[in-house]
C-alpha cells in the first residue's frame, strides 16, 4: 500500500504524535529487516495495550486480532493503516473489538454477554 495515498493521509491524522513517531520507527525497521508479521504484532501491542494477535490454526495467512477497545471510525482507520503497512496484502484478518472470542478452557474468554462469535 502506498504510504502517501489520501486514505493513509486521513488515517495518519487519527494518530497522536507519539503514535506517529512509533509507526514510522517501525516502518524504518520494516524497511531494514523485512519481518513484517513480527513487527505487526509488536506495534499492535504497543498501540493497543490489551490487544492480542492470534495466528489461525487453519490457515497460515490468517490472523484473529482482539483489539480490546471500542470500535469507532477513527480506530477503524488506524487499524486499517497498521494492517496495510505491516501485513502482506494476501493476509486475511478478523477483528474483535471490545469482546474477545471464546476459547474453550480459557475461563476469562468464556463470559456470558462478553463473547464475540467466530
Amino acid at each position: 500500500q502506498k504510504l502517501y495515498s489520501n486514505q493513509n493521509i486521513e488515517a495518519i491524522k487519527c494518530f497522536n504524535k507519539e503514535e506517529v513517531y512509533l509507526i514510522f520507527c517501525f516502518a524504518i525497521r520494516l524497511y531494514n529487516c523485512g519481518s513484517s508479521v513480527f513487527l505487526f504484532k509488536q506495534i499492535m501491542r504497543m498501540l493497543y495495550k490489551k490487544s492480542i494477535v492470534y495466528a489461525s490454526n487453519d490457515y497460515v495467512d490468517e490472523y484473529l486480532i482482539y483489539i480490546g477497545k471500542k470500535e469507532t471510525e477513527q480506530e477503524i482507520k488506524k487499524i486499517n493503516f497498521i494492517v496495510g503497512m505491516f501485513l502482506p496484502i494476501n493476509f486475511k484478518i478478523h477483528l474483535f473489538w471490545e469482546n474477545h472470542f471464546g476459547i474453550i478452557d480459557v475461563e476469562e474468554t468464556m463470559k456470558i454477554d462478553e463473547i464475540a462469535l467466530f
